[in-house]
Formats: C-alpha cells, sequence, structure tokens
C-alpha cells in the first residue's frame, strides 16, 4: 500500500523525562508532512506536468477543494510496548 506510512514515536524531547502528548506530536508530524509532500507534488508536477496518479493529478489541476485528495479515513493506533 504506497498511500500510507507507519511510523514509532518515542513521545520524550531528548533529555527529558516530561511525556509530550502524543496528540501534540502527530499534530505536529502530519502538519509538516502535509506541508512538505504537497510541496514536493507541486514541483514534480512543474518540472514533468503529471504527477502518478489520476487522483493527484486532478488535485494538481486543481479540481479538488484542499481536503479532498484523500478521502478515505485511516485509523491511527497507539503501540504501547516493544
Amino acid at each position: 500500500m504506497p498511500e500510507h506510512i507507519h511510523t514509532l514515536l518515542y513521545p520524550h524531547r531528548r533529555g527529558d523525562d516530561t511525556p509530550t502528548p502524543f496528540s501534540k506530536l502527530l499534530h505536529d508530524f502530519k502538519q509538516h508532512v502535509g506541508f512538505h509532500g504537497k510541496e514536493r507534488l507541486r514541483l514534480v508536477w512543474r518540472k514533468q506536468g503529471r504527477l502518478w496518479s489520476d487522483p493527484l493529478n486532478r488535485w494538481a489541476h486543481g479540481d479538488f477543494d484542499e481536503q479532498d485528495v484523500m478521502n478515505t479515513r485511516g485509523y491511527d493506533r497507539n503501540i504501547f510496548s516493544k
């Protein structure tokens, strides 16, 4: 499944034993990946004039609203043991 990513996060800052709320980590991570992912897609679109899937090409043409590229819902799961 090339449309998703798996990540393992340890919710502490280096040198600090105070846990960082997972919701904060997830929000920041998704915001960063979403912003830079769209920038990368725009760069590829400008260079090649196309992307590698019909929905992405339609997004690049402006056929979708901002949140319509991913129209199915995934589920985040927390892993509590190693």
